[in-house]
């Protein structure tokens, strides 16, 4: 019986054909973990429900009738799930848990679906007692007697067992790390969770591959062995290694640069585990922690290297750093929010654009890797199953949003211990993850990759923080007037504030006395905000660093996105009221090579500012000012310095107070949270007993579907846009627009993200009623009409544009 037919040539590929071969490719996805049984029966039997005559009829007249055939109205992901809950879920726990797993595989290869709902409908049930309509007996007979024997699946189960068993282990030892018997609990299910997503992630991983190879796109297929990789790790050390040979370590701050990248180079030989990268700002982090994750790469024969953004702004440099080193862009993808497939309803070309994370080096944000760990759609959780067996570095780490705490730390214990993932958290101002938390990240020993972080820190000294919060703040024209007071004296000061529309008020503030300077005066004002694209902002930043370098008078008025991981180096920084790690980064761009004895980075409060949408920000700032108030009478108490590790961890204990109950990711309007639906599920359990007087059946009851399809990084529902920011980006929007080959659609698509850009769905509305906006032809994608971007300031309408500027 026929499981494809190939759209073009007719060619069919039948069922047992592509059972196998699902079946192989998760069973070598599963091996990397001892789970190879686990994965293998889940991709043989996930199409059994294919096995019926009503199937074949369906998908003949799809072939014949492709607009008027219904894709999924036949049924097929059940039956292979039914077969397990009969065979297998039976006997002890153990059993009982390894059959649920492959059973929701199964059912979920498709979509996800809440086992329990949180209004306690048992979905499960449901689905295991559909056999009549899906035409199970039918489907069964035929399967059994065509693709495999029972006594080899049979085997093949009680391997599955052992394996689960392995894994049961050492969730059983990642749980005694919990404080309370509740907090084991949920940390148990939690990780049962995250053991069925990978399963999942390799099924769909597996299921796409076979499906693609048939259709005759066998470069989907990475058929890399380990000497590959012995030989590309070999050969990007080398780069590395070449690249840091230029440095000239002549001075002290260039030489405690070197002693970082040595002692990470040496902490390459520990084990797997979490770790923490304490590096100063300034303090060459970026090059170091990769000369740590290729070395360890090198010796733990891992596949994957997986570096992590919260800005584009550091992604868009580093990500340029790395690829001039290495000079191998068949081997490096970025990937991230500009230009993503979204919707499973798209056509059957967008297909071929899908990543899956199958590359040796991927450049990523954070939204990003967070979808791929939380998000409910099926392109997000086929990556997953390739952070196993990864190196994972985090930068900038203190930038997780406060309500995915929980949640991430249980997962990031899971991908290190059970998957064998090395996980590197980076930042100079590392949040306490391991403690003052709920449920805790699980740090490997030695914590620390540096030694002695607290003397590294001293040697990297060179700004002073000065207070000028003042019961009513600055407005933009009060903030502006401070700015020429200091450029009277100096030759660049960097602003950063925390709303884009505070941000562009200032910038036209400071533009109007700058103007009517004489020439001779005159500096340049640059604003970088998320209204400009990629590449619009990654130009205004090598502006930037040519002005500095030269000592030409500047003055740069920005978002957060430029104080974190961004490499430059200003006279002065004026940063907003924030969290202190916010301006522990901010003076980070504040002489950061130490070309002054001090520099001068000063916290102001803004009357500018609207911060209803930004919780997280008032959080910080009421955890920062009775520290600011206490440094003011005591400064002694953080031993003379805002930006000390005592301070530090004054602000982290009081923040972490501020946002415990965020830590869990509430959902609104729901009376639950995504930590709940995601292990005990205990809402929806009490519903369910609630409506019925009985406990739930299965051993596992999460709400997978729900919590997939409330996650969002970003609150807000944003559209992507492409701007005709400069001639490459009005060609490519050509290209989209026109009849172009898929070649072209193809490349251009991985070129137009450096102009795309994100913006809220309400603004896209706005857009569209004043028709600034074009649709692509077909692919759901939107082009932002000439005319309507400004070289100065991105997206404009030159006036009345405030409604961007949140």
């Amino acid at each position: 019986m026929i499981a494809h037919i190939h759209p073009i040539t007719g060619d069919k590929q039948t069922i047992k054909e592509h059972c196998h071969g699902t079946a192989k490719f998760a069973e070598n996805f599963g091996e990397k973990i001892q789970l190879r049984n686990l994965a293998y029966i889940s991709g043989i039997l996930h199409d059994m429900g294919k096995y019926t005559k009503t199937f074949e009829v369906y998908l003949e007249t799809a072939i014949k009738d492709k607009k008027n055939a219904k894709r999924g109205s036949v049924n097929h992901a059940g039956a292979g799930a039914i077969f397990v809950f009969e065979r297998y879920y039976k006997g002890d726990e153990l059993h009982k848990l390894t059959a649920q797993l492959l059973i929701d595989a199964i059912f979920s290869h498709h979509g996800l679906f809440d086992v329990i709902t949180p209004e306690g409908k048992e979905v499960i049930d449901l689905k295991l007692s559909n056999k009549e309509q899906i035409e199970y007996e039918e489907a069964k007979n035929n399967f059994i007697e065509s693709v495999i024997s029972l006594d080899e699946l049979d085997q093949r189960f009680e391997n599955a067992v052992d394996e689960v068993e392995r894994i049961t282990c050492i969730i059983k030892k990642l749980i005694k790390e919990c404080d309370n018997e509740k907090e084991r609990d949920v940390a148990q299910d939690f990780y049962y969770g995250c053991l069925q997503r990978i399963l999942l992630s390799q099924l769909i991983d597996a299921d796409r591959l076979d499906t693609a190879i048939f259709c005759g796109d066998r470069g989907v297929v990475n058929e890399a062995d380990d000497e590959y990789y012995s030989r590309l790790w070999d050969e990007l050390i080398s780069k590395l290694e070449n690249k840091l040979s230029e440095f000239k370590n002549t001075d002290k701050i260039s030489l405690y640069r070197k002693r970082i990248s040595e002692e990470c180079y040496a902490f390459s030989n520990n084990p797997k585990g979490i770790y923490q990268l304490m590096v100063p700002t300034g303090g060459g982090k970026t090059l170091a922690s990769l000369r740590y994750a290729l070395n360890h790469a090198r010796k733990m024969n891992t596949e994957r290297i997986i570096y992590v953004a919260p800005y584009m702004s550091i992604l868009d440099q580093n990500a340029d750093v790395i690829k001039h080193i290495f000079n191998r862009d068949d081997i490096i993808l970025e990937h991230h929010s500009n230009i993503i497939i979204e919707s499973e309803d798209e056509s059957e070309v967008w297909k071929h654009l899908t990543e899956n994370w199958d590359c040796p080096i991927i450049l990523t944000t954070m939204v990003q890797m967070l979808n791929t760990l939380f998000d409910g759609r099926t392109q997000c959780i086929r990556r997953m199953h390739n952070l196993t067996n990864a190196i994972v570095i985090f930068d900038e780490i203190q930038s997780i949003p406060a309500k995915c705490i929980h949640t991430f730390n249980l997962v990031i214990n899971f991908l290190s211990y059970a998957c064998g993932a090395t996980i590197i958290l980076c930042s100079a101002t590392q949040p306490p993850l391991e403690r003052e938390v709920n449920y805790k990240l699980l740090m490997g020993k030695p914590r620390s990759i540096i030694n002695d972080v607290e003397e590294v820190f001293n040697q990297f000294r060179r700004v002073k923080v000065m207070d000028k919060t003042r019961p009513v703040g600055y407005d933009a024209a009060g903030l502006s007037g401070i700015i020429s007071e200091i450029m009277e004296h100096s030759r660049n000061v960097l602003i950063i504030m925390n709303t884009k529309k505070a941000a562009t008020m200032l910038y036209h503030a400071v533009r109007d006395w700058n103007d009517h300077l004489p020439q001779k005066d005159k500096a340049k004002v640059i604003l970088l905000t998320n209204n400009m694209c990629p590449q619009h902002r990654l130009d205004f930043i090598y502006e930037i660093r040519d002005k500095l370098r030269n000592n030409e008078k500047i003055i740069c008025i920005s978002t957060s996105l430029i104080e974190a991981g961004v490499d430059i180096s200003f006279q002065y920084v004026i940063r907003s009221l924030a969290g202190l790690d916010n301006i522990a980064q901010a003076a980070g761009r504040c002489n950061r090579n130490g070309e002054l004895d001090e520099g001068i980075a000063i916290i102001i409060n803004s009357a500018d500012e609207n911060l209803s949408r930004l919780p997280e920000i008032i959080n910080a700032q009421n955890a920062l000012k009775p520290i600011l108030r206490k440094y003011e009478e005591e400064p002694e108490y953080f031993s003379g310095d805002l930006l000390s590790p005592s301070a530090m961890d004054n602000f982290y204990k009081r923040y972490f107070k501020e946002i415990n109950k965020e830590m869990n990711y509430r959902i609104k309007d729901r009376n639950t949270n995504l930590l709940d639906l995601l292990s005990s599920n205990e809402t929806g359990i009490k519903a369910y007993y609630t409506n019925s007087r009985k406990y739930p059946k299965m051993i596992l009851n999460q709400a997978f579907k729900t919590a997939g399809e409330e996650f969002e990084v970003i609150v807000n529902n944003t559209k992507d846009i492409i701007v005709p920011y400069n001639e490459e980006a009005v060609e490519l929007i050509n290209i989209l627009n026109g009849n172009s080959s898929m070649e072209e659609v193809k490349s251009a698509i991985k070129r137009v993200q450096n102009y795309t850009i994100n913006i809220f769905q309400q603004d896209y509305e706005q857009l569209c009623t004043m028709q600034c906006i074009k649709p692509l032809l077909n692919y759901g994608i939107y082009a932002l009409a000439e005319g309507f971007y400004s070289k100065e300031t991105g997206i404009t309408l030159d006036k009345d544009m405030n409604f961007l500027l949140i």
